[in-house]
């Protein structure tokens, strides 16, 4: 055979060789190359349904397999996010092994996989690939998982207040230490539940003494968990304390409304007699008065 023939005949030949390699060590568990791509070609058919999960820090959360007439044989668990994609477990009939960053927080069971003490960096992918013995083909379940901070019970701090007789006006700020998180405030009123007031960290309020009688719940959240206080206005404004004496705003605004007519009818009537006093002119002495009484 020519030289020239046989060089790229073994160009081919070893190249059908390598990627047979390839595809014989991704069966022993070695490489991951080909079942990623198959996945991947899958997903994007639309033949494998992403399952959303919002989990909290620190929790567990499982990973269930549909199983109809059997239990699966074993369970492949592979992680992915942005940067990188790998085999976390592998879960047998007697017999589970994780290692990676889930090293000795991976369970396996019948139908399902536990992974245990969360962190903010386990979000990403999880691709659970299954083997059924009363099935031919595997079975490929994804995971979308997020995982968010547990929120505690958030501090609201009265950043500034001033008070009038008829007016009560102060600021609220609602937090918790964590910054992925909204916040919502709402409101209670006497004889009805609470009402959404506004959003936002910050609450203004300006309440009259018939309002004096409400309280504010902040509440924070974030897709996985929520938290709440609540603040009463009683504890801001001192004159709704039990037993305080108030008047209301309505009698002061009246009372204040008739001593300024008061007045301005005061004034009038002065400057009336002012008016008339001036015209007249002062009257005459008595000594002036006889003697005119006495010329012929």
């Amino acid at each position: 055979m020519d030289f020239k023939l046989f060089q790229p005949l073994n160009v081919l030949l070893f190249s059908v060789a390598t990627n047979s390699i390839m595809a014989s060590s991704t069966m022993s568990g070695k490489r991951h190359e080909v079942s990623f791509l198959a996945e991947e070609q899958q997903m994007s058919r639309g033949k494998n349904h992403i399952t959303k999960i919002n989990a909290i820090a620190n929790e567990p959360i499982i990973f269930s397999v549909d199983f109809a007439t059997c239990f699966p044989e074993d369970i492949s668990v592979i992680w992915r996010n942005k940067n990188s994609s790998q085999q976390v477990a592998i879960c047998k009939e007697k017999m589970e092994r994780s290692h990676g960053r889930f090293l000795n927080r991976i369970q396996c069971k019948k139908n399902s996989v536990t992974l245990y003490n969360l962190t903010l960096n386990d979000s990403g992918t999880f691709i659970l690939s299954s083997t059924f013995p009363c099935k031919d083909e595997k079975e490929i379940k994804l995971f979308s998982l997020n995982v968010y901070e547990f929120l505690p019970v958030p501090h609201i701090e009265l950043e500034q207040k001033k008070n009038t007789p008829c007016w009560c006006n102060f600021t609220l700020r609602c937090w918790v230490p964590s910054l992925a998180v909204e916040y919502t405030w709402t409101k209670r009123e006497k004889n009805s539940g609470y009402k959404h007031y506004k959003n936002g960290s910050a609450l203004w309020a300006s309440l009259q003494p018939e309002s004096w009688h409400e309280e504010y719940l902040c509440s924070v959240y974030n897709p996985a968990h929520n938290s709440c206080a609540t603040i009463h206005v009683s504890d801001i404004c001192p004159l709704s304390a039990p037993g305080a004496v108030t008047i209301p705003c309505n009698f002061l605004v009246g009372v204040g409304f008739w001593l300024i007519l008061l007045m301005f009818v005061t004034g009038a009537i002065m400057v009336i007699f002012g008016s008339i006093f001036f015209k007249r002119g002062p009257p005459a002495p008595d000594n002036e008065m006889s003697m005119k009484n006495l010329t012929p």
